[in-house]
């Protein structure tokens, strides 16, 4: 375990203190909010096919959390600086990338 259950945090600071806590609540608290904007990003970009077959459901939402956890990886990658997609260019570029479709140049 990280956190000793014997060491206390406090989770909800007031003028008048805090509630005591343990400490590995205390650090959930102080990380919730990236739980929240991955979870926000997750919903905008999840792909919204809703097959019968409980294999195909599986299927997308593999693939929904694959390219929201590559596109994390992307903008923590020096690739990110050089480049800057948003996630919709991204999830585009990507699956074109892994379907070895080339962009059509205009003519």
């Amino acid at each position: 375990n990280a956190y000793s259950p014997l060491q206390q945090g406090v989770i909800i600071r007031r003028k008048s203190g805090g509630i005591p806590c343990p400490l590995a609540v205390e650090a959930f608290a102080a990380h919730l909010s990236y739980i929240c904007r991955y979870d926000d990003k997750y919903s905008k970009y999840f792909i919204s096919h809703k097959p019968n077959k409980t294999w195909q459901q599986v299927f997308w939402f593999a693939v929904s959390i694959a390219v929201n956890n590559a596109y994390i990886l992307y903008k923590m990658s020096d690739a990110y600086h050089v480049k800057r997609y948003s996630r919709a260019q991204f999830g585009e570029r990507l699956v074109r990338e892994l379907l070895g479709l080339e962009e059509a140049s205009p003519a």
